[in-house]
């Protein structure tokens, strides 16, 4: 048995309190996810430590025996929080897509949510990441993955070699590499898979490992150094974190991950020992398991009942933390008492509860207070739909290349109008009403489209993929120099608002693009970018639903124009195509919210997919009021 380090658990708690912060929207602690690299490498360290005194005192590890106590740690409290976030979904007219949950819940009982989110593509810092009550329990699965290869390393380490700090030294370099690869090749994978986290938790493998760390000399006499460095190095790492655009993990991960070996380390003899090891942290880290688990879809269900409610987000913390106690109460520590002389029946027991709680989970019934709320979801959803270019084979290719695809829409006569778009999927989405005006016509309609490609003449460091956009600028000027080779009648260009660009970088951007990269007497229009909304209208339209007898009503859910109308780039627009007689900005903001009021769902149809993009059945009804603004010359 290892002697329990009060400092450590201090360290937990810190590291969950970081991480409630963050997902709370405390202000300036938008980086206090990094609570989560601490606990790989305190895990690191742990279980290192545990499993190199059972080699060294016994020469073999009893592997039933370790992943019974992994099960008899990890498994209840995880049940717990499963069946309890059913019971709040049944009980709570909650708006929530129920599909997503059901298929992470089933992924997160089997340890393998981390691989779920990343096949998913699912951006841990993107709008959807809001959208799955258990998007936190990745963290879980690069854990319990690591525990079934660590063990198993260590043994073979330990009868290979006089001392393992070499070995996983290289394991450490080599899994940091791979990770740094990846994270330019695959951010998401890198992100949520283990083999690319392993790094963080050999750190603390390395820690433990390795005698000199805790009888340097030089570093005994250097604790409250080390101590206030790794205090440092976590606020830094924070404080970067919590600006917006700053890529991770990458390598900004080293950051928490040398602080926490630094506080680690330190033990908890130093100048700085009661303020870390103070009895608020240790308490928190006491239940700092069951605190995490929980906290994540309570601030979910809390921003799906009363988006922007400071006094809900803060009860979802305090309920949390009720609920943490009482998992840590009654559950986490009764199990941990229980008697472990036979691992292999507790192995049996978790499999049984595990296959119950999927077979429970995969036959549940809608899970929302009544059926009916099933029956709007799916009411609402089915009359949501993309442009119909999107079913073209590599019409969008998005980062994956720089092909330039041709997106037919409509077919003319050899001498019909030519009327071609060319954007990003703002841009695109005004297809619909497109395709309508050109069929009216008899004219000629094509798309090019790449996803977050801007319309603009400047380089674009692409949040998600971390780096520079290169696909996309490679593209845009491929397809300058079709519209080169071949101009067609009018040139519609489109992008969202939603890039880091100020202003300046707007005008200046377009100038150039129109200035210089396309025909002189080209006729074109610039459709300016529609209003992105703060919260996604459909959930708002299934939370008003729940409220309203499950009937789909507007109540609270349209914005006023003037409130996200962004008129400093229409400006910017403006002035970039001053001196160009032949361009034409289009205003689309009173085209998509008439009156100055944006709508949510008009004659029964829901007028946006997500709060930037609008719904293509929605896009078609704009036709007149676009064909009017656009005031085509043929």
């Amino acid at each position: 048995m290892l002697h329990h380090r009060h400092e450590i658990e201090a360290l937990r708690g810190w590291a969950v309190l970081l991480v409630v912060a963050a997902h709370a929207g405390v202000s300036g602690l938008a980086g206090g996810f990094i609570g989560v690299d601490v606990f790989f490498v305190i895990s690191g360290y742990l279980i290192t430590q545990l499993l190199l005194k059972e080699l060294n005192s016994t020469g073999k590890i009893d592997f039933l025996a370790f992943y019974a106590r992994r099960v008899r740690r990890l498994l209840p409290a995880l049940v717990f929080l499963i069946t309890g976030v059913a019971a709040l979904l049944y009980w709570l007219p909650i708006p929530i897509d129920q599909e997503p949950q059901r298929k992470a819940a089933i992924a997160s009982m089997l340890w393998m949510a981390n691989i779920h989110f990343s096949l998913m593509d699912m951006d841990y810092f993107g709008p959807q990441a809001s959208d799955n009550l258990f998007l936190h329990l990745w963290s879980l699965g690069v854990e319990e993955q690591f525990y079934l290869v660590w063990p198993l390393l260590l043994l073979v380490i330990h009868r290979l070699a006089r001392s393992a700090s070499p070995a996983i030294t290289v394991i450490l370099v080599a899994s940091l590499l791979a990770g740094m690869l990846a994270f330019v090749l695959w951010p998401v994978h890198a992100y949520y898979q283990m083999p690319f986290r392993l790094w963080q938790l050999a750190a603390g493998g390395l820690l433990a490992a390795t005698p000199w760390f805790a009888q340097s000399s030089v570093l005994n006499r250097h604790n409250t150094t080390q101590a206030a460095l790794g205090t440092g190095l976590l606020v830094l790492a924070c404080v970067l974190l919590s600006s917006e655009g700053l890529p991770y993990p990458g390598p900004l991960a080293l950051l928490p991950t040398l602080a926490a070996m630094l506080l680690i380390n330190a033990g908890g003899e130093h100048g700085l020992a009661r303020f870390i090891s103070n009895p608020l942290s240790r308490s928190l880290g006491a239940i700092s398991y069951s605190l995490y688990l929980w906290h994540w879809p309570l601030l979910l269900m809390a921003k799906a009942l009363a988006p922007g409610s400071t006094t809900m987000t803060l009860a979802a913390v305090l309920l949390a933390i009720l609920l943490a106690w009482l998992s840590w109460r009654l559950i986490e520590g009764p199990t941990r008492r229980l008697e472990t002389r036979r691992p292999l029946r507790w192995l049996t027991a978790s499999a049984l509860v595990t296959g119950s709680v999927i077979a429970v989970t995969v036959n549940l019934p809608p899970i929302n207070s009544m059926a009916e709320q099933e029956q709007v979801s799916t009411q609402l959803y089915s009359n949501i739909s993309m442009p119909r270019i999107y079913r073209t084979p590599n019409c969008d290719d998005w980062y994956n290349s720089d092909a330039v695809v041709e997106c037919v829409v409509t077919t003319a006569g050899k001498n019909a109008p030519r009327l071609l778009l060319v954007g990003d999927s703002i841009g695109a989405q005004w297809t619909p009403a497109l395709e309508a005006i050109a069929l009216a016509h008899g004219w000629q309609f094509s798309v090019y489209t790449k996803s977050a490609c801007p319309m603009l003449d400047v380089e674009f460091h692409y949040p998600r993929i971390n780096r520079r956009y290169t696909e996309c600028e490679t593209w845009r000027e491929k397809v300058l120099e079709v519209i080169a080779k071949s101009p067609p009648d009018v040139l519609l260009l489109g992008s969202t608002s939603g890039y880091p660009f100020g202003a300046e970088e707007w005008e200046n951007g377009a100038r150039r693009l129109l200035e210089q990269k396309l025909p002189a007497q080209l006729q074109i229009r610039y459709l300016a970018p529609s209003p992105v909304l703060p919260v996604d209208p459909r959930a708002c339209l299934l939370r008003s639903a729940s409220t309203s007898g499950n009937q789909l009503t507007t109540t609270g859910c349209t914005v006023d124009l003037a409130e996200v109308q962004r008129t400093d780039l229409l400006t910017a627009l403006r002035r970039a195509s001053a001196q160009l007689p032949h361009v034409r900005i289009i205003d689309t903001a009173p085209i998509v919210c008439p009156d100055g009021i944006c709508p949510a769902l008009v004659d029964g149809i829901p007028a946006w997919r997500d709060n930037q993009h609008l719904n293509a059945a929605y896009v078609e009804t704009l036709a007149a009021p676009l064909e009017q603004a656009l005031d085509l010359k043929h």
